[in-house]
């Protein structure tokens, strides 16, 4: 009889009792990247988390990457001067390699909305290689992608392919205008789509 009592008790409990709360989370660290927003995720190469920042309607503040340790502590940043507000292409990290157009350390590829393309230095946001592309309002807001020994840039009006180890452009191409769209490698080629919907 006890032992089906305390059952029915602890039942009872377990069941018409509110939970006190669910586990409490709060950040190990944060940081104010200063003016503007965030405008696509985080990227991680181990090492370091790189931040980009937009969204610069007036003064004089302008569009930046930011590197900081898993600890949360601040190691560099790299300012474009020259983009404009809608940075939105996703960050992304290259492992270093070897190619027949050259070899390359580890870089962070940054596109821009003014068209550029950059690789930094993942240590220290040293400018490795920086490439233009066409512009029409914007440049750059697509997702990048490696190709081998190249890296296939979304242009605003097509596709750029560069190589790694330099940006040497290997080919460029005008199709639709795009706003977002990356770019799938695949064995057999290359897969876009753009704004009118076509691929």
């Amino acid at each position: 009889m006890r032992r089906s009592l305390i059952f029915s008790v602890g039942f009872f409990l377990f069941f018409f009792t509110p939970y006190a709360s669910a586990a409490t989370w709060s950040p190990a660290w944060e940081q104010d990247v200063g003016p503007g927003y965030i405008t696509t995720s985080p990227v991680s190469d181990g090492e370091h988390v790189y931040v980009r920042t937009s969204g610069f309607w007036t003064g004089e503040e302008r569009p930046e990457v930011k590197a900081f340790t898993h600890e949360g502590v601040p190691k560099w940043t790299h300012v474009s001067p020259t983009t404009v507000q809608h940075d939105m292409s996703p960050l992304m990290t290259v492992p270093s390699g070897t190619g027949p157009c050259g070899s390359w350390p580890e870089l962070l590829v940054v596109g821009w909305a003014d068209g550029a393309v950059e690789a930094l230095r993942p240590q220290d946001g040293a400018l490795i290689w920086n490439q233009s592309s066409a512009v029409q309002g914007w440049g750059i807001t697509g997702t990048l992608a490696v190709d081998g020994d190249h890296l296939v840039v979304p242009t605003r009006s097509g596709l750029m392919r560069v190589c790694l180890a330099d940006g040497t452009i290997d080919f460029e191409v005008e199709l639709g205008l795009g706003w977002r769209n990356g770019v799938l490698v695949a064995d057999d080629g290359f897969y876009i789509g753009d704004e009118a919907g076509t691929l």
